[in-house]
């Protein structure tokens, strides 16, 4: 699916340093960036143009930033939070990562797995099929 994505997360940074440097480094990453994909990927690793379309921090605490990142569909964000580090001179490495939408599919529109099965089993015992439907 070729769409954008937005993505919660955590980053750690090695050494203490002032976080509006790491603020600011962010900010001009909203552009067009050329990534290459890591080594352990499942497709070529090739050059590939992709858009960030905003990277921003949420909050920070010692050497840890949450961030926010509306990117282009392909976009490693692992990588993009370790080229802020390099960016910096800093060694930054991701240690969370949350997708809260996929184009125009967010986090409100999920269902869990335990939901679906308890619709499935109201409507095999009640042929109510109302939720089931809602849900699929």
């Amino acid at each position: 699916m070729n769409t954008d994505k937005v993505y919660v997360g955590i980053m750690k940074l090695h050494e203490a340093i002032d976080i509006k440097e790491v603020y600011n480094i962010m900010k001009e990453f909203e552009t067009v960036i050329y990534q290459t994909p890591p080594m352990k990927s499942a497709v070529k690793r090739s050059i590939r143009k992709r858009r960030i379309y905003s990277f921003i921090p949420l909050e920070s605490d010692s050497n840890y930033v949450l961030f926010k990142a509306h990117v282009e569909s392909g976009t490693y964000i692992r990588k993009l939070c370790f080229d802020v580090g390099e960016a910096i001179g800093v060694g930054i490495n991701m240690i969370e990562l949350r997708r809260i939408r996929s184009g125009v599919f967010d986090e409100s529109s999920t269902v869990t797995l335990n939901q679906l099965a308890y619709y499935t089993l109201v409507y095999k015992e009640t042929g109510e099929s109302s939720e089931l439907t809602k849900v699929l």
